[in-house]
C-alpha cells in the first residue's frame, strides 16, 4: 500500500493517495464494490484539482491583503462605494474584453483592498493574476543587469491577464527611462486588464507622464484610458468615515 500511495504522490496525485490511504484504513469500506471505490478516489483527485489551482492562482498572485474578499467590503462607512459595479465587476467579464479599471481615492479609503478583491475574483475565475506597486515594478527594472533580464522582468508584468498597480503615479523622481517602461508595459497589455490604483485622479495622469518623459504621455494615456471602468472612492460622511486600514485589520473581527 505505502508504495502505490508514494507512486501517487509522485505522480502528483496526492488527493488521490490520500483518499486511497483513508479507504484502506476504513474497515467498512472493504465490502465496497471495488469499482465504486476506485470512483471515490477518482473523483477526490478530480474534485480538488480546480481549488488547487485556484490557490495556486492566489499564491502567485501575491496580492497585498490576500484576505480580501468582494462579500467582505462594507458599504456604509461614509465612502462612495457601488455594490453593484463591484458585483459585476466580480464577474470578471471586463478581463474577457479587456478592460481596464481606475481605482482613485485618498489614502486610507481602501483601494488596495478592493482591488484586492477584484483580483481574488480573478484567480477564483483561473486567470492568471499579478499584484504590484508602482515603486517595486520600477526597483525591480531598474536591477536588471542587462537587456535580457529587463526583458524578462517586462514579460512578468505584460502576461498576466490581470495586472493590479498599486501607488501608480506617486513617484515625483519618475523619469524618461520608467516612463518608456511604463509605454512598453501599455503597449504589450493593450488587450489585457490592468487594475490601476492611485491617489492621483486620471485627469492629472497625462500631465505627470508628460512632465517625465515628453511625448510618450499621449501613447500611454490613449492605450489604458479607452474602455475603462473608474471606481473613485470619495468620503461622503465624515462622522462615519474612518481610515479602511483599521477597518480591514485582519485582527478585528468586524466586516470590512
Amino acid at each position: 500500500m505505502e508504495k502505490t500511495i508514494e507512486e501517487l504522490i509522485a505522480m502528483h496525485l496526492t488527493p488521490m493517495a490520500q483518499a486511497f490511504r483513508q479507504q484502506m484504513d476504513d474497515a467498512s469500506m472493504q465490502n465496497v464494490p471495488f469499482a465504486e471505490r476506485f470512483g471515490l478516489i477518482v473523483e477526490t483527485e478530480y474534485t480538488s484539482r480546480p481549488m488547487n489551482k485556484r490557490q495556486r492562482l492566489l499564491k502567485a498572485a501575491h496580492l497585498a491583503r490576500a484576505e480580501a474578499n468582494i462579500q467582505d467590503i462594507n458599504y456604509d462607512v461614509g465612502r462612495t462605494l457601488n455594490r453593484k459595479q463591484l458585483h459585476e465587476l466580480a464577474t470578471c467579464n471586463y478581463i474577457v474584453l479587456g478592460s481596464n479599471i481606475f481605482i482613485t481615492g485618498a489614502t486610507g479609503v481602501g483601494k488596495t483592498y478592493v482591488a484586492c478583491a477584484l483580483g481574488a475574483e480573478a484567480c477564483h475565475h483561473y486567470y492568471k493574476t499579478l499584484y504590484i506597486r508602482l515603486p517595486e515594478l520600477f526597483l525591480l527594472l531598474g536591477e536588471a543587469a542587462d537587456a535580457m533580464v529587463l526583458r524578462k522582468w517586462l514579460n512578468k508584468f505584460t502576461t498576466p491577464k490581470l495586472l493590479i498597480i498599486d501607488d501608480w503615479l506617486l513617484d515625483d523622481t519618475m523619469g524618461t527611462k520608467e516612463v518608456q517602461w511604463l509605454m512598453e508595459i501599455a503597449q504589450q497589455r493593450e488587450d489585457l486588464s490592468t487594475i490601476f490604483c492611485s491617489q492621483v485622479a486620471p485627469s492629472d495622469w497625462y500631465d505627470i507622464l508628460n512632465k517625465a518623459g515628453g511625448r510618450v504621455a499621449d501613447a500611454i494615456m490613449d492605450r489604458i484610458v479607452n474602455n475603462t471602468y473608474q471606481i473613485a472612492i470619495n468620503s461622503m460622511d465624515s462622522e462615519k468615515n474612518i481610515s479602511m486600514r483599521a477597518l480591514y485589520n485582519p485582527l478585528k473581527t468586524s466586516k470590512a
